[in-house]
């Protein structure tokens, strides 16, 4: 980057992110808590905030990173405050919000799918470039090749721009995240399915806008749509199924029940899904109960050894930890094998539904 400077801006010429749909990402007001009890101990941290020269308003910055701190330095009634600034190209900027927004929202499945929707309006605009996208690639094909202003693009090719990737330790290969897979098929669940995903989220309570919502949102109106052609029902009436299961999800997550299920989901194993036909119940429940069955039988032999640990020798606690990781690990193989399977995504080469343009 060239020019970077700390230079003292009013507050009232910081703009937002150009790429940051303001009234998608709510202010975390804990995050302000914090921050103006931070300055009211030890002043404003000038140069924490990230900016560039407004590329059309003399005078004016856009911010590229920081924008709880400059909205708490307006409640602190700041007159101005120490920007870095330098000249950011787009992708950049886009960067630089998509990992504000991992930190200050937690991957908020909305906030990504927005994020996600940023960098592709943005490739179609022809502000950004991605990978370029090869049809025999393993990728594609799994996940489906998408085009939007003639320009193709993957799951893979977004992620890549984003950096949301990890490493399979099963095959090696360099995968998107979780959370971005089901982010960019939530983004474009409208064009295929049209069940504005974003929509039913937001009828949710905030504390369950999660994945697994989105998730089952997603499988819910992926096997209505299914079904539904199956019946030959026409465009409309697919559309109007789809969209019946997605509201069906939401009255589940909004129940007691589930509210009780998600939130003591780190405590507990558990993996409800909507309502899907009774054979995948059948399978569904038949695994959790297996599952169940296992855990209770693997705890039955080790909780009587437990208390002996400390007086075990050092070669006979070596030889049980060993054979719990090689059980564990073959299990996994083996359970990790079906999932691919279930994972698959049949290739598919759409244009997403038109959207509003991501601005400031």
């Amino acid at each position: 980057m060239r020019g970077v400077t700390v230079q003292m801006i009013a507050l009232r010429d910081l703009e937002a992110n150009p790429y940051r749909h303001i009234d998608q990402y709510q202010i975390v007001e804990e995050k302000i808590e914090r921050l103006l009890s931070s300055y009211a101990e030890s002043g404003f941290w000038h140069g924490s905030i990230q900016a560039r020269p407004h590329p059309k308003k003399a005078g004016k910055y856009q911010i590229a990173f920081g924008h709880h701190r400059v909205v708490a330095g307006k409640r602190a009634k700041l007159g101005e405050i120490g920007v870095v600034v330098a000249d950011r190209d787009a992708a950049t900027m886009l960067r630089m919000m998509a990992t504000e927004n991992a930190e200050e929202f937690r991957h908020n499945p909305l906030v990504t799918q927005e994020t996600i929707g940023a960098v592709i309006a943005a490739y179609g605009a022809g502000e950004i470039e991605l990978e370029a996208v090869n049809p025999e690639d393993k990728a594609g094909r799994r996940d489906g090749i998408y085009c939007i202003c003639n320009k193709s693009y993957t799951c893979m090719t977004v992620a890549t721009f984003l950096n949301w990737l990890y490493t399979s330790e099963k095959t090696g290969e360099i995968q998107p995240k979780r959370s971005c897979r089901i982010a960019f098929d939530a983004w474009h669940a409208l064009h295929q399915t049209g069940v504005d995903v974003a929509a039913y989220l937001q009828k949710i309570p905030p504390k369950k806008q999660t994945a697994l919502a989105t998730e089952a949102i997603l499988t819910a109106t992926k096997r209505a749509t299914k079904d539904a052609q199956k019946a030959g029902l026409s465009e409309s009436g697919v559309r109007v199924a789809a969209n019946a299961a997605a509201q069906a999800v939401v009255k589940e997550f909004k129940s007691k029940t589930h509210s009780n299920i998600i939130e003591n989901r780190a405590a507990r194993i558990v993996d409800d899904l909507p309502e899907l036909p009774a054979f995948v119940l059948g399978v569904r429940d038949s695994l959790r109960q297996s599952r169940q069955m296992f855990l209770s039988n693997f705890y039955e032999k080790l909780d009587p050894v437990l208390p002996y640990i400390g007086q075990l020798p050092e070669h006979v606690s070596r030889s049980i930890a060993k054979e719990l990781r090689e059980s564990a690990e073959e299990v996994r193989r083996r359970l990790l094998r079906s999932a691919d399977a279930f994972d698959a995504r049949i290739v598919q080469n759409v244009t997403p539904h038109p959207r509003k343009r991501l601005t400031a």
